[in-house]
């Protein structure tokens, strides 16, 4: 595996360079500590204070991007094409050469609970949280919801243990995407790339257990008289397994375009809320199915009744050629704008990367498109749509 994936792309003058490290939150050994870690990171390096950083950042037109997910933290570089050199030992002493201060820790704890507080008011935030509990277990790394406590309780020495074990040039996989040059991949390799490079397919997970909780029906009560949030989940199939584009393909149908079952009954014939949806999400260790709906409290269990018809109508009836004609045009033309460009191309390649999937997926998921039929789609809906399964929570 080479150590850097290239997409370039000319005559855009942009530049996306991302290091992809396993420092997720499935690495942890204390909760918050991935997220917070990855926050600390543009707070000061070996040789620039935080204010340096985002002057210097701003100053070029740029912008350094740190997102903190349950499997990896992806650190990217966005800047034009003639600001690469200038930029390119910043972010390199951002990433493996952060230095963390005590009082910007301090502080950013103290803005993360003052959020954190906002979000325990919001009805749908308040759902969210407790569906991952519900689906996964309070303790693991999918599943916890970050209290106040967990911030009151992390340490600076924390997030700097935490950054020496995974934030390692060693264990890093790097996309360089755009209007880039020989010259860029040079110095690229001169500053991140040891000598003694080998591809590491680790993620630093450390143990834990799965524990869904046996009651699968929940609610919360906040002082909102009128909106509840509900959000309805499920474990499902990874994208590795043999049914999983059939699922997709299912789950557009059901809930997963503004032309879907749900949207259509439950919004346009119903009226009982503005916008539903259903989505598969996929981690590297779980998959779940997810519904999620706002309506007014006083239609809970119509909705509830409806989301189950609709279940029950792919299990039982044949869609018509006329709905599912337009569904395969319809995703025929979302997969192709998922891979129109070299940023889309660079998304959709890494994701064949991480879940294993084989190189010509997305061939693959064109061409069952066009062979699936309507009793494909029935066989799928009874093998893995399951209402009394569902995890529902309402808040």
């Amino acid at each position: 595996m080479q150590p850097i994936l290239e997409f370039p792309e000319s005559n855009i003058n942009i530049v996306k360079f991302t290091v992809i490290l396993p420092g997720g939150r499935i690495a942890e050994t204390k909760k918050a500590q991935s997220f917070l870690t990855a926050k600390m990171i543009k707070k000061g390096s070996k040789n620039h204070t935080a204010f340096q950083i985002e002057e210097i950042i701003d100053f070029n037109g740029a912008t350094i991007e740190v997102e903190s997910g349950y499997d990896e933290i992806h650190i990217s570089l966005f800047c034009l094409k003639q600001q690469f050199p200038a930029l390119i030992n910043l972010f390199h002493e951002v990433v493996f050469d952060a230095v963390f201060d005590a009082a910007e820790f301090a502080l950013l704890k103290n803005i993360r609970i003052e959020k954190l507080k906002q979000a325990l008011s919001k009805n749908e935030s308040v759902a969210e949280r407790t569906l991952g509990m519900h689906l996964f277990g309070a303790d693991h790394p999918y599943g916890y919801a970050t209290s106040e406590q967990n911030y009151i309780d992390i340490q600076l020495s924390d997030i700097e243990d935490f950054y020496r074990a995974h934030y390692q040039k060693s264990k890093a996989k790097y996309i360089i995407v755009g209007d880039y040059d020989a010259a860029h991949i040079q110095t690229i390799h001169a500053l991140f790339i040891p000598k003694d490079y080998f591809f590491y397919a680790g993620d630093d997970a450390q143990p834990f257990v799965l524990s869904p909780s046996p009651e699968k029906y929940h609610t919360v009560t906040l002082p909102n008289p009128y909106q509840s949030s509900i959000k309805i989940g499920w474990h499902t199939i990874a994208p590795s397994h043999p049914d999983s584009i059939d699922l997709s393909i299912l789950n557009t149908i059901f809930g997963g375009y503004f032309g879907s079952r749900l949207m259509g009954k439950i919004r346009e014939e119903k009226g009982y809320t503005y916008g539903i949806y259903s989505q598969i999400f996929n981690q590297k260790y779980g998959s779940y199915g997810y519904i999620s709906t706002d309506t007014d409290k006083k239609h809970i269990t119509k909705v509830l009744k409806e989301i189950q018809s609709e279940i029950d109508r792919l299990k039982q009836e044949i869609i018509p050629q006329e709905e599912l004609d337009l569904v395969k045009n319809y995703l025929k033309g979302d997969l192709l704008r998922d891979i129109d460009g070299s940023f889309k191309l660079a998304e959709a390649q890494y994701r064949i990367m991480k879940f294993g999937l084989p190189a010509d997926y997305y061939a693959r998921f064109i061409a069952r498109i066009d062979q699936i039929s309507a009793e494909d789609l029935k066989a799928i809906a009874n093998k893995y749509l399951n209402f009394d399964q569902c995890h529902v929570i309402v808040v």
